[in-house]
């Protein structure tokens, strides 16, 4: 609580110098009590208008941190209908401690906001410490303030660059302009925990570059696999390396103002080959005795697992069946396609 000798040092100031020595300090008594008489204001404003204690808050415990789920009141929900930050204080932890956290939205409820703590100074490991397992806590909250990335909305392609917990603005910008923005994403992680929680939670573009480098050491939980296509059918590459901004930024642009090496082709190639693996699991299943149910739910699981969902390569499937000249490229080819603009995209990164 230091800095908030600020007020004494302005008060301070307004004493120093009289009115009549202006310019030579003569300023002190005017400016610095309306600076202030502003910051008085201003707290007392946040302090009454944008705190709310939310007294039911889902806490969910990973390894390395902690993830809240809360229901915001009508007027948070107005204020950031789309991200932004927010002060957390978590009374059971300690009652004047307040800390900022980026916000993003729950896609499965709207009145949701989200926020992780990922362990890193002693209040989250106080917390982590005091949550051994999932729980309901009440909680503090102010705000919300808007996010660093409120001006995104000015560009037609956006490239968000975070590290570590900063996916979490960015998360939310490419919620909020999934359908209108080109939305581009170099995100480097080194936590494999935070890596699977948003690759599993959040929104990711679907007209865009998602590129996750991972630098931790231990392995990931998709083994070590390449691309992942996320719930909501977005492509995830995952590059092992350090990411070199000044080779990856300018291939990003080229590729999308070229046309050239579109995210798109990379999703439909992908699809692609899902299609054909869940077609040689309907082969598979046909020659086992299994009920029709039993078939269903082997079925539903395996295209989740292929990062699809099963009504969408079915239909697919039906499509091609009736129109055979509608086929997705054979194999060799696609494979062929698939690896050349891999490694001409992905080739100056590491």
């Amino acid at each position: 609580y230091i800095h908030y000798l600020f007020v004494v040092f302005c008060i301070a100031m307004a004493f120093h110098a009289p009115i009549s020595g202006w310019p030579n300090g003569g300023f002190a008594p005017l400016v610095f009590p309306i600076l202030i008489l502003w910051w008085a204001l201003d707290t007392m404003y946040v302090c009454f208008y944008m705190t709310e204690r939310i007294g039911t808050s889902v806490f969910h415990v990973v390894p390395t941190g902690v993830q809240l789920t809360m229901k915001v009141s009508e007027r948070f929900q107005r204020n950031a209908p789309d991200g932004g930050y927010c002060y957390i204080n978590l009374p059971w932890i300690s009652k004047t401690q307040w800390h900022a956290y980026s916000l993003f939205e729950n896609p499965a409820n709207p009145a949701e906001r989200q926020i992780y703590m990922q362990k890193l100074g002693d209040w989250t490991t106080d917390v982590l410490g005091a949550l051994q397992r999932d729980t309901h806590r009440p909680v503090w909250i102010c705000g919300p303030f808007s996010s660093p990335y409120d001006n995104a909305a000015e560009s037609d392609n956006q490239i968000l660059v975070a590290g570590g917990i900063g996916i979490t603005p960015a998360i939310s910008v490419m919620r909020k302009h999934q359908d209108s923005r080109r939305s581009n994403l170099i995100w480097a992680c080194r936590d494999p925990h935070m890596l699977e929680f948003f690759v599993k939670h959040g929104e990711f573009s679907r007209r865009g570059w998602n590129m996750i480098f991972y630098t931790g050491k231990q392995a990931l939980y998709v083994g070590d696999t390449s691309e992942i296509v996320t719930s909501n059918g977005a492509l995830v590459h995952i590059v092992r390396a350090r990411p070199n901004l000044e080779d990856l930024i300018p291939n990003i642009i080229y590729s999308i103002e070229s046309g050239e090496y579109v995210p798109e082709a990379f999703i439909s190639e992908i699809k692609a080959d899902a299609i054909g693996q869940l077609q040689e699991k309907l082969d598979e299943l046909d020659e086992l005795s299994l009920t029709s149910q039993q078939k269903m739910t082997e079925l539903i699981n395996y295209s989740n697992d292929l990062g699809f969902l099963f009504t969408d390569l079915m239909a697919e499937i039906v499509k091609d069946d009736k129109n055979p000249d509608l086929l997705a490229p054979t194999a060799s080819d696609g494979e062929e396609k698939k690896e050349s603009n891999r490694a001409t995209m992905l080739s100056k990164i590491q």
